[in-house]
């Protein structure tokens, strides 16, 4: 996709800025504008364009929110779409055609190929901020692979942040030592758990408490049932007593009504409208009676203004007549004056000219002859017509290239000819050559050493170069084996090392949980012993072994007294010597001592009884966790035997062919060095043959070069000599070329003489065939020369004598000329003139008649034109002065027409508002009811009437509706038309006095009730328990919510694990094989790849190779170059993807500020290449960078664009 064109309509600060970006080939567009031009704007704007507005913008400071705009063009392939974005919640995207018609948004979606607001944002936008970012990610992350190209991939430049972040947070909530969030939640309940019990005992008068409580509440309810319902008795003796007096004055009014009933209901603009009616009809009537005055006036006027229609008939011809009268005044003093003179000049330069031409001709002039017909029959006697005097030109030039044409024939004749004697015999002097066609077949067919010995010594490169690549995987795959054992290994079978690869990772995975959870036992059991320990040292409370021991001492004790009073009862001479060793066993005050010691063990267990059995819960929680955390370990001892037994057998199916096996990541880069080797073997068996084809063309061509010099005519020696095969090639061409050139060379020197000497003859022949020809025209020439100039001269003239001649007979004819000219003139002014009597004649008789004075004055029979002008200049002038009066009438005539129509409209407009009005005061008096306009004031007076009383009656029923409380107005007066008012109001205040007792009563059981409520809580305590209650679900909700977050937060770290490790598996090949190409160009060549190797842990490490091998670990780099390497692998990865679909712009905004000029144009290059497969549009405020790119690159390779400041 594109963006061909961007359209700021009315967006931030801009508007109808339009920004063409369709050019090409190289689609880098950069627009450069100072701060606060719109760059940043014009950013947020393609965002709204392509994805919508945000609820909340601002952008919106110049325009208001429902004027925003953007659009333009986006173009994918041949498709297109010109759309415009609004602000809005649903129809945002218009036609761009109109600007108003909604479109659907799937239009713009199919276009933006499934790339969400989010994505657009992170993986086709780079700027300043995440190029720094990236470049600390590498420096920080030590140059692990998977995690830089995940990052410039997604364009996350802070992953390692984000990675920091997320371990952060998931420790703040749960850690295997020391203390955390969740760990001090669960205390914290268990102690609020211990306060609930202990404050949740209900005594025993509660049930009694409870139904004293609802007898009070039911007998409330009654109380406030009965307040009520005196509260409405209340009400109703008070709406009585105040509507008896209402009900009087609505009876009268309803009289008074009845007798105005009948009048017309008029509206409240009645009067007004009568009066205007009135004054218009006044106003109107006064303005008819001036308007007739006026137009009699006016029609007076127009009778008193006389008309003169003949004459205003013939205006125009007038008119023209008077416009020509001094053209024709001047023509006649002009033919009069000097036209006369100037012709009677011209026939004297006639007369003498036509005498000196009789002299020098044959010809004889009648001097007696001077008038004007004679003169012009002299002057034609020496006329000669057009062509005549042509061909005689045409003769006399055409005569010296005659003689000049045939004196250079005679000499190019003799020159050929002494030519043509010379050639023949150099021709003697030279040996005819015969060159060999085969061997200039064979340089033509054979190629040139060069070409055959470059295509061998590149095709020898190549190979080396393969075989060398070949040897260095041989190198990295480890073993010391040569490429072709390699290629011929078998690798083991593709299922069973996915399927180790896959026990691996699950051992793996089930052991580190193995041992997080041995782990977490030990914390638990650690931190049990602590808290047994903290109360052992504390009060020394007694625990139940102890108890146990000291009553087994003590049974022991009694045990032994009773066998010794046992024995004292028996038979004391047999039993002496025994008594008296038991006797000795048994302690009287050891007895009493272990007594009080088991009684005061009982009254510590009984009085601590609480602390007691926290402390042997706590022992059976420590014998608890002690056997978790046994199995736990006994666990870890089996996951760590079973992923070693993996391992093994992981390492077994590499041993079989002699690799030393490493981690699964690692050996999948293994088998792709190993393919990538395979291939390479390929590729290098495809170059040993090119070599061999090399070499063997350039036999070839040895040999086909020595046949060639041997079938030759020239005396050769081949003898071979020891060079190898390509000196030799490059010595036979060399003499095969330099003897084919001799013969030629001899060869074209005898064919050219040949050819001068054909050449020459032909020459001649046609020199002397030209000669032959002049002759002949000299001769017709001098033909055609004599008649020519026979009427001239009676000998026979040279052409120097005859132009003179012919000049002067020209300047005659040219005299003549102007003579007829002049007096063609004076003849046509004495016409027009005479034509100018006849028309004024015409049109005085149109106007007069015949019998007009003015005819009399007229003699058109005047031979003198000038006599007949004088006559006629009064008549004419007199004319126009009758058609100025005549337009003057004409024109006041038609002001005061003019003034009478406007004024007879006006009449008739006052007219029709007469009748208008008149209409109108007939819908006054229909309105009112009355026949005549002057009964409209007493009607009008009755409508008011009418009105007042209406509104009397509507208050008093109003107020009567309100207080009769739901009753209509008659059932309510019937109901109270008998009632007192004394009566009403003694009824009224023994509703109060009631209505006071009943709410002493409600008080004193609603402190009755609060003493009960009081006493419930005291019992009950249920308010604390509440509140412990609600603290213990408090705490719970924390911790839930705690360890959900926590098992995101786990989770999340997981899942950007295993998604690192993917992108990295399925993109790191072609992804890094980009990457070293940009990176190479951004460093401008002090590094010259990149390298891939495993740290201690087997996990892939980005190495920089510097020009001269070194490696350079990607932590280690400086920060410059750090932000190269991410740049490179950012811009890889969006090549990588253009590669594999639909190619989105990308948005650079200002990244290049950290860089070296030189590295500055590195990377503008770069994004110039990159733009011939995705569009790249850079925005930056930074001239210096325009300076670069218009020095640096072409102007096809970069746009550049500006944005007013």
């Amino acid at each position: 996709m594109n963006i061909d064109r961007l359209d700021l309509i009315a967006f931030g600060h801009l508007t109808d800025v339009t920004v063409d970006l369709s050019a090409g080939p190289n689609r880098f567009h950069m627009i450069v504008g100072k701060n606060e031009s719109g760059k940043s704007t014009s950013m947020r704007a393609i965002d709204a364009w392509l994805y919508g507005f945000p609820v909340q913008t601002k952008d919106d400071y110049l325009h208001p929110m429902k004027k925003l705009r953007v659009g333009g063009v986006i173009r994918d392939g041949e498709n297109s779409l010109h759309c415009i974005r609004k602000k809005g919640r649903k129809g945002t995207v218009l036609d761009g055609a109109d600007g108003k018609s909604a479109i659907d948004d799937a239009n713009l979606e199919s276009m933006l190929a499934g790339i969400d607001q989010a994505t657009f944002g992170t993986q086709f936008l780079i700027n300043h901020n995440e190029l720094v970012d990236g470049g600390r990610m590498i420096l920080q992350g030590e140059g692990e692979l998977g995690e830089m190209l995940f990052a410039a991939g997604a364009g996350l430049g802070r992953l390692k942040k984000v990675q920091d972040e997320l371990r952060a947070e998931e420790e703040a909530l749960l850690k295997k030592q020391g203390k955390s969030k969740i760990t001090d939640a669960l205390k914290a309940s268990k102690e609020t758990r211990e306060t609930l019990k202990q404050s949740q005992v209900p005594p025993a008068e509660y049930a009694e408490l409870e139904k004293s409580l609802a007898a009070k509440r039911a007998e409330l309810d009654r109380l406030k049932q009965e307040s009520e319902s005196l509260s409405e008795k209340r009400a109703v003796l008070a709406a009585q007593i105040d509507a008896l007096p209402i009900i009087p004055a609505w009876q009268s009014a309803n009289e008074e009504f009845s007798a105005v009933a009948s009048a017309a209901i008029l509206e409240d603009s009645f009067s007004d409208r009568r009066r205007d009616v009135s004054v218009s009809i006044d106003v109107a009537s006064n303005n008819v009676k001036r308007l007739q005055q006026i137009l009699a006036e006016l029609n007076e006027q127009l009778s008193g203004v006389g008309e003169d229609g003949v004459v205003l008939k013939h205006r125009s011809e007038i008119e023209t007549l008077l416009k020509e009268l001094p053209v024709r005044e001047k023509g006649e003093v002009d033919r009069t004056g000097y036209m006369t003179k100037v012709l009677s000049s011209q026939e004297r330069d006639l007369r003498k000219r036509i005498a000196d031409l009789a002299q020098d001709s044959k010809n004889e002039v009648d001097k007696k002859q001077d008038d004007n017909d004679d003169l012009t029959s002299q002057v034609d006697q020496f006329r000669l017509n057009e062509t005549q005097r042509n061909k005689v030109g045409r003769l006399a030039a055409s005569y010296a290239q005659l003689v000049a044409t045939s004196e250079d024939t005679q000499r190019q004749v003799a020159k050929l000819s002494d030519r043509i004697s010379k050639a023949n015999e150099e021709l003697k002097s030279l040996e005819r050559a015969d060159p060999s066609a085969k061997l200039t077949r064979v340089l033509s067919e054979v190629d040139s050493p060069t070409n055959l010995a470059k295509t061998l010594s590149e095709a020898v490169a190549r190979r080396d170069l393969r075989k060398s690549k070949c040897e260095t995987i041989s190198k990295r795959l480890g073993a010391d084996t040569s490429i072709q054992q390699w290629i011929s290994t078998a690798l083991p079978d593709q299922s069973s090392i996915d399927g180790l690869t896959k026990q691996l990772d699950d051992c793996d995975d089930e052991l580190q949980v193995a041992i997080r959870d041995c782990d977490d036992l030990k914390n638990q059991l650690a931190d049990a012993e602590a808290e047994y320990e903290a109360i052992e040292t504390g009060d020394h409370l007694p625990s139940a072994a102890s108890l146990q021991q000291a009553r087994s001492r003590r049974n022991e004790q009694l045990e032994r007294l009773s066998k010794r009073s046992g024995v004292l009862a028996g038979d004391a001479d047999a039993e002496s010597s025994q008594l008296a060793d038991d006797n000795d066993d048994v302690d009287v005050d050891d007895l009493i001592q272990w007594v009080r010691r088991s009684d005061e063990i009982v009254d510590q267990l009984r009085l601590h009884q609480k602390e007691v059995t926290q402390r042997e819960s706590m022992v059976v929680n420590i014998r608890r966790l002690t056997t978790k955390a046994a199995q736990a370990a006994q666990r870890v001892a089996e996951k760590t035997s079973l992923l070693e037994q993996t391992k093994q057998e992981w390492r077994d199916l590499w041993s079989v062919i002699g690799v030393t096996a490493k981690s699964p990541a690692a050996m999948k880069d293994w088998i792709g060095l190993h393919q990538d080797l395979v291939e390479q073997a390929d590729v290098l068996a495809e170059l040993e043959s090119e070599v061999a084809q090399a070499g063997n063309a350039i036999k070839m061509a040895i040999k086909q070069l020595s046949d060639a010099l041997q079938s030759s005519s020239a005396n050769i020696d081949l003898s071979s000599d020891d060079s190898n095969d390509t000196e030799s090639l490059f010595a036979l061409y060399d003499l095969a070329k330099t003897t084919a050139e001799q013969e030629q060379k001899r060869q074209r020197e005898y064919d050219s003489v040949s050819q001068r000497i054909a050449g020459m003859q032909a020459d001649l022949q046609e020199a002397e065939s030209m000669l032959s020809q002049r002759t002949d025209e000299m001769k017709t020439w001098q033909s055609q020369w004599d008649a020519a100039t026979a009427s001239l001269s009676s000998a026979s003239p040279t052409p120097d004598d005859i132009v003179p001649m012919l000049d002067a007979i020209k300047d005659l004819g040219a005299i003549k000329k102007e003579r007829d000219d002049l007096l063609h003139r004076m003849t046509s002014i004495e016409n027009e003139t005479a034509a100018y009597g006849m028309s004024v004649a015409r049109l005085i008789k149109a106007i007069d008649g015949d019998g007009a004075d003015n005819n009399a004055e007229l003699d058109l029979d005047c031979q003198d034109t000038s006599v007949l002008l004088q006559r006629i200049t009064p008549l004419i002038e007199s004319l126009g002065r009758r058609v100025d009066q005549a337009a003057e009438n004409e024109a006041e005539r038609s002001r005061l027409s003019k003034q009478i129509q406007a004024k007879s409209t006006e009449l008739e407009n006052e007219s029709a508002d007469m009748q208008r009005l008149e209409v109108l005061v007939a819908d006054l008096c229909r309105e009112a009811g009355c026949e005549q306009p002057d009964q409209l004031p007493e009607f009008e007076t009755q409508s008011r009437l009418r009105q007042k009383i209406a509104d009397r009656l509507h208050q008093a029923e109003v107020d009567l509706k309100r207080l009769a409380r739901g009753q209509s107005i008659e059932s309510f007066i019937d109901s109270i038309k008998d009632a007192q008012p004394g009566v009403l109001e003694e009824q009224l205040e023994d509703s109060q006095r009631q209505r006071t007792q009943v709410a002493k009563e409600i008080e004193t059981i609603t402190l009755e009730l609060g003493e009960l409520n009081l006493k419930m809580r005291q019992i009950d305590g249920g308010t604390k328990a509440s509140e412990i209650s609600q603290t213990l679900a408090s705490q719970l909700g924390e911790i839930g919510h705690d360890a959900e977050q926590y098992v995101r937060l786990r989770l999340a770290s997981g899942i950007l694990r295993r998604a690192i490790e993917h992108y990295r598996g399925e993109n790191q090949e072609p992804v890094m094989k980009i990457a070293e190409g940009y990176f190479r160009e951004l460093t401008c060549g002090d590094y010259v790849g990149l390298k891939v190797d495993y740290d201690d842990k087997d996990h892939p490490v980005l190495h920089g190779v510097r020009d001269g091998n070194d490696d350079v670990p990607a932590s280690s780099m400086s920060d410059g170059t750090a932000d190269s390497l991410y740049l490179a692998m950012r811009l890889a990865s969006l090549k990588h993807r253009c590669d594999q679909g639909k190619p989105m712009p990308l948005i650079v905004d200002d990244c290049l500020q950290q860089l070296d000029n030189d590295r500055a144009v590195a990377a503008m290059k770069v994004l110039s290449q990159l733009s011939t497969q995705t569009q790249v549009i850079m925005f930056t405020h930074h001239e210096h960078l325009v300076d670069l790119t218009q020095s640096h690159l072409g102007k096809n390779d970069v746009h550049v664009h500006r944005l007013a400041g």
